[in-house]
């Protein structure tokens, strides 16, 4: 089975699990680039106004493999911008697909949020679909500061913690 990899990441925390998956499948990835420079400043602004950043063209045709692996953060509830732009732009190219998030920690219903706001851009739900939270990368008593568990750069050493999960998803695409 073919697999891409369709990665956003701003801060790199989802570049390091996309990387460690990719040598686990095998898969290609195609990085998601905004154009132009993109600050959090301009993320914050994005979310009040409900403007979209242009991405660029990606580097590879999901249309060429068998299956897709979103791999993006989520903001306040929202799939990266930069992500759902470039969905909108290639959803013709995308059948089965799988979402997969390094997100600060989870709330009330963003998983439905997601997956609902990925039926929309894509127009089909993803397969599968999972959360892994860097706030349990942080002291306890820092899991509730947003600055702490924002601050927090997740490493190759840091992907142990999530062992079981990084398997389960490495197993959507064992053919076995």
């Amino acid at each position: 089975m073919s697999l891409l990899i369709l990665l956003y990441s701003r801060t790199g925390n989802n570049r390091v699990l996309a990387d460690l998956i990719a040598e686990k499948t095998r898969a290609d990835i195609a990085e998601i680039h905004p154009v132009g420079w993109y600050p959090m400043l301009r993320v914050i602004w994005q979310m009040a106004t409900g403007r979209r950043p242009r991405v660029r063209t990606l580097q590879h045709d999901p249309d060429a493999y068998d299956r897709v692996l979103l791999i993006a953060p989520i903001w306040d509830m929202h799939v990266a911008f930069p992500m759902t732009e470039a969905l909108r732009t290639n959803k013709a190219g995308i059948g089965s697909y799988d979402f997969v998030t390094f997100c600060g920690y989870t709330r009330d219903g963003q998983p439905d949020a997601a997956r609902q706001e990925l039926t929309g851009a894509i127009g089909h739900p993803p397969l599968h679909q999972m959360e892994l939270h860097i706030g349990d990368l942080v002291p306890e008593d820092q899991r509730e500061d947003p600055r702490k568990v924002s601050a927090k750069r997740v490493t190759q050493s840091d992907l142990v913690h999530f062992a079981a999960q990084i398997a389960q998803i490495a197993g959507w695409y064992d053919p076995a």
